[in-house]
């Protein structure tokens, strides 16, 4: 009776574990997620203000 308890508790921590570890895995792919949305919204918006402040030329003036 006793190896039954202990049987029953060991299977029910396990279980408590298994929905914890889920949840743990849940959250770090979340973040991961977060921090790689993140780096590329900053790459973009790196790449594109970039190459705002030069301007091709417009009119040539050949004239010396």
């Amino acid at each position: 009776m006793d190896d039954i308890n202990k049987s029953v508790k060991i299977q029910s921590q396990e279980a408590r574990n298994k929905d914890l570890m889920t949840l743990k895995f849940a959250s770090i792919k979340k973040q991961a997620r977060e921090v790689r949305v993140g780096t590329q919204a900053a790459s973009r918006y790196y790449k594109s203000m970039s190459g705002t402040g030069y301007m091709e030329p417009q009119f040539m003036d050949n004239k010396k």
